[in-house]
């Protein structure tokens, strides 16, 4: 969400969403320091995947992309 949108708005909200994980992480028995590798990890594999379709034009090009191979 972060490459697509630089304002403070969205950098705060993401910041918000990011302490809010970590404390649900920390409230189901994981310590702070594992919590926070587990959070790492998945914004990792987060951001390798492919963003998310913006319009219904790009839903209907991802929908009927036939993948090579």
């Amino acid at each position: 969400m972060l490459k697509a949108s630089h304002d403070l708005e969205t950098s705060v909200l993401v910041g918000q969403i990011r302490s809010t994980a970590l404390d649900l992480l920390q409230a189901a028995g994981m310590d702070p320091v594992e919590a926070l590798e587990a959070l790492r990890e998945a914004s990792r594999r987060s951001s390798r995947e492919e963003p998310a379709p913006t319009s219904d034009k790009a839903r209907e090009q991802r929908l009927n992309h036939v993948p090579n191979g």
